[in-house]
């Protein structure tokens, strides 16, 4: 982070990292996948990350192969 350098306002001391999906995500309000473009791999991590994120969390996916509903489409409806 240091060699490409931080975007102003940034800060070290607010940058931290998980070892997994599930601890990252755990108080998000949006989560953003970006998983390889294999449908199998998209549909366990939207499965993981719905498990664990808040009720109210949206998770949005980048796929450009497969449309929403097939990435997302395993999981319950919302409450």
């Amino acid at each position: 982070m240091e060699q490409i350098g931080l975007a102003s306002r940034a800060s070290l001391q607010r940058l931290h990292f998980e070892a997994s999906p599930e601890a990252a995500v755990a108080k998000a309000d949006f989560v953003q996948e970006n998983g390889p473009e294999r449908l199998d791999i998209k549909r366990d991590l939207f499965r993981r990350l719905d498990q664990v994120t808040p009720g109210h969390a949206l998770i949005a996916t980048s796929s450009s192969n497969h449309y929403c509903q097939r990435v997302s489409g395993r999981l319950p409806p919302p409450p």
